[in-house]
């Protein structure tokens, strides 16, 4: 086995390899493209392929916007948080666990389905300029996961000579500053990003004594010890070259935050800090005929975790974990026509753990996993009279070898899994009008357990050392909409409904002490429906929504926990433009979302209430230069929990004033 992955590794990086030499021999566009280039393209709310369920959300950060808020525009996703702001952001596509879906600036995987779930809100908005979301089986050349899907971080680039900056500050003495600075030139591009933020988050909440069903000694406290302080930056260049190009993306993020336990069982000493440096560099050269990418990169991420009272009830802990991760890619696209192309990938990486906690008796040793991904794709494009037509056929084949070590008094136990896991998907499209397109895919994914999934993470997730490998197959179909109605009103829409048949699926349950366990359910069925909707009438009101209905079910015909059936978003925004004033803009907007309620244990015994939030907000623009904002966020003061049965947040005030303009 080990002779045929070096012969299909050095098979694939030989042919792509030749082809570009040959194709910079003949010369040609120095612009990468992954796909084979179309006179029309097919409806599609992603670029990168319109066989894929996908979003793609632009980020504006004069919105007065955090990272769920962005998160709640893509249909078939929930956001999970842990918390007020700072507190760990995840998210939830289709039903799937957080940790199912992998997260990725640009080509790099920040983190993947065999790592454990990855922080969203440890990524400022100021630093990335749009987020794809790709939901189920994801395109092939992404080279990950296709349970959950992909997060996919488009970092920011340099358009012109621009800077701005930004300044924020709400309630619970929440503050955020930003920084940044373009050039664009005809050698060198380069963008750099800054930002800082801090929040005491010490919001009121009702503290029940741990007794949910006697009201009587409910109290409403001020949380403690839930404060938080992070930075992150974003270095962007793109240097063109005589033979390609070269890109570099460089990302820092870090936070400090307290860990303040659940309601009735507080903890004012515990923390937790997290740190992590990103970065990759890649060259690309070709054309649409032939082309070719080379990757390398990787990020060091370090964990600590302090609570030497056993405040949570977890034991007493003082850890400081490091991970990294290396990765490279090769990737080749060859185009004989126009209606077809034939594209390859390589990547290799290599992730290791060292957990260190001297308070721990039963500790974790150093441990480390390889892997190996190699995919093969067909992108077939006919066309038939008026009728478009886009098939993407590929096969996936991942090998990885896991070694864990768990330190004993006197002994040291090691475990060791090799996994050989071949995946597959189908997507077509097809475009009868110009504006609408049908899709449908099929995919299979395999996802071996996480680190963190088998070894917890010493603070709110137990271990659970006997967890199996996830199959899951996922078929989903709908329509997408793309057209200029009349001039002046544009709709973008999606319609699609899914299905995915999992077989032992991991979840978590929440336990007694607040904290949550993976387990493995025999197998699962999870169906629903999902629409988004984007409408724009004349730059001067637009109207944004996101409805999914989820019905997710263990063999037993239970709803699985965590797992509400009904989740929603709507959001209108109106502005003047320029129609008043030329040199002022007013605007305003109002939002409103909805989940329903959920269970949080398996026998659906104990059950979280459905809650609905509604945000007004309102902007000032002077000079298209100057802006001031101000929003209201949980009008209604609904507050409510996270899926820990942690309290949020209720009702709570922001105001932002940013410039930015031509140097």
């Amino acid at each position: 086995m080990a002779f045929v992955r070096l012969v299909l590794a050095w098979w694939l990086v030989g042919s792509v390899v030749s082809c570009a030499l040959a194709r910079a021999q003949d010369g040609g566009d120095a612009t990468f493209r992954a796909r084979a280039e179309v006179e029309r393209p097919i409806a599609s709310r992603t670029p990168l392929d319109p066989t894929a369920s996908s979003t793609r959300v632009e980020i504006d950060t004069t919105r007065v916007e955090s990272m769920r808020d962005v998160l709640a525009r893509v249909p078939g996703a929930r956001a999970l948080g842990t918390g007020a702001f700072g507190q760990p952001l995840g998210l939830s596509l289709r039903g799937a666990d957080v940790a199912h879906s992998t997260v990725m600036l640009g080509d790099l995987p920040l983190t993947g389905p065999d790592l454990g779930a990855f922080d969203l809100g440890a990524i400022d908005l100021g630093s990335i300029a749009a987020i794809e979301v790709y939901r189920g089986g994801a395109p092939a050349m992404l080279g990950e996961g296709a349970i959950g899907g992909v997060i996919r971080l488009v970092p920011s680039r340099a358009e012109g000579r621009r800077a701005g900056a930004s300044v924020s500050y709400g309630s619970f003495d929440t503050g955020i500053a930003r920084a940044w600075g373009a050039v664009r030139g005809d050698g060198l591009s380069s963008l750099v990003a800054l930002s800082f933020d801090a929040a005491d988050n010490d919001h009121p909440f009702v503290d029940d004594g741990g007794t949910r069903l006697d009201p009587t000694d409910d109290r409403e406290r001020a949380r403690r010890n839930a404060g938080t302080r992070g930075a992150s930056g974003l270095l962007h260049l793109e240097v063109p070259l005589d033979v390609g190009e070269l890109e570099a993306v460089m990302l820092w993020v870090s936070r400090a935050s307290g860990v303040p336990g659940a309601g009735s069982q507080l903890a004012s000493e515990a923390r937790r800090a997290t740190d992590r440096y990103a970065g990759s560099v890649a060259y690309r050269l070709g054309g649409p005929s032939l082309s070719l990418e080379v990757m390398g990169g990787g990020w060091y991420g370090r964990a600590a975790f302090l609570d030497r009272l056993n405040e949570l009830g977890t034991g007493q802990h003082a850890s400081d974990d490091r991970q990294l991760r290396a990765f490279g890619r090769i990737a080749g696209s060859w185009s004989p026509v126009r209606e077809l192309a034939v594209r390859a990938l390589l990547t290799a990486r290599h992730d290791r753990l060292e957990p260190d906690d001297p308070l721990v008796r039963t500790s974790l040793g150093a441990s480390h996993r390889d892997g190996l991904v190699a995919v093969l794709e067909g992108a077939i494009d006919p066309r038939i009279d008026h009728l478009r037509i886009a098939l993407r056929p590929s096969v996936r084949l991942e090998w990885s070898d896991a070694h864990l070590e768990q330190l004993e008094l006197v002994s040291r136990l090691a475990r060791s899994v090799e996994v050989i896991a071949p995946t597959f998907r189908l997507g077509a499209a097809i475009a009868p009008i110009a504006g609408i397109a049908i899709s449908a895919s099929i995919a299979h994914g395999t996802r071996i357990p996480s680190m963190i999934e088998l070894f917890g993470d010493r603070a709110t997730l137990v271990a659970n050392v006997r967890l199996e490998p996830e199959r899951a197959t996922s078929i989903d179909a709908g329509v997408t909409v793309q057209e200029r109605i009349v001039p002046g009103l544009e709709l973008e829409a999606e319609l699609r409904g899914f299905v995915s048949l999992a077989e032992s699926l991991i979840r978590y349950r929440r336990t007694a002490q607040y904290t949550a366990v993976a387990e493995n359910v025999a197998s699962a069925t999870i169906a629903g429906l999902e629409l988004g909707v984007d409408l724009r009438a004349l730059d001067h009101v637009r109207l944004e929504g996101a409805l999914t209905f989820l019905d997710a079910r263990d063999e037993l015909g239970r709803l699985l926990p965590f797992r509400p059936q009904w989740h929603g978003f709507a959001r209108v925004e109106a502005s003047t433009g320029r129609a008043l004033d030329r040199d002022v803009a007013l605007s305003g907007f109002v939002s409103a979302s909805y989940t329903a309620a959920n269970a949080v244990d398996p026998a659906n015994l104990v059950v979280i209430g459905d809650r609905t939030w509604i945000d007004l907000g309102a902007r000032v623009a002077l000079f298209g230069v100057i802006g001031i904002s101000c929003a209201v966020r949980d009008l209604l003061d609904a507050r409510g929990q996270d899926y820990l049965g942690l309290p949020l947040p209720g009702r709570r005030f922001v105001a932002q004033a940013d410039i930015q303009g031509d140097l």
